[in-house]
């Protein structure tokens, strides 16, 4: 008896954790952290790590992702342009791969809301882009909207905040 006691107990509390694991919140969290995963990238990476990243980085997506820079420098991309998930990932690889590396630090995810089909998530972040000449440093904020499709949840959108 006290066996089959300990091994209900045990089922019922993976049961929880399963739940718990696999809520909408935490989805949406791990996806916006795999999501800024797909954009760090060491000195000296090859084309292999570029390639595999960008599969990472598509099915992160939804079909269409409206992408808006909310920046005094881009007043026609106000309101977001959308862009089919296949051009994203090829504009993507193309930048991945004439990137020498990308570094980035301080950064925060926090869930804004959730909603039944819709989801919207902050990050804050900084970053460092070298190119071959060139390298960039900044802070920004990325606003991510998720709709919850019949492919799971996907970003259909993207707003880029410079600071």
């Amino acid at each position: 008896m006290k066996k089959l006691l300990t091994l209900g107990v045990i089922i019922a509390s993976l049961i929880a954790v399963a739940f718990w694991y696999y809520s909408d919140e935490k989805v949406v969290l791990r996806k916006s952290n795999k999501l800024m995963e797909c954009f760090e990238k060491k000195e000296g990476d090859g084309l292999l790590s570029n390639v595999l990243s960008e599969d990472k980085f598509r099915d992160l997506l939804d079909k269409s992702v409206a992408l808006d820079f909310d920046h005094k420098d881009m007043p026609d991309m106000k309101g977001g342009i959308k862009q089919e998930r296949a051009y994203l990932a090829q504009s993507y690889l193309y930048m991945m791969k004439s990137a020498k590396y990308i570094k980035l630090s301080d950064q925060s995810v926090e869930l804004v809301s959730i909603e039944d089909k819709a989801a919207k998530v902050k990050i804050a972040v900084h970053g460092e882009v070298k190119h071959n000449r060139k390298s960039i440093s900044s802070n920004f904020t990325l606003l991510l909207d998720y709709s919850k499709t019949d492919e799971g949840w996907r970003i259909s959108g993207i707003t880029v905040k410079k600071e």
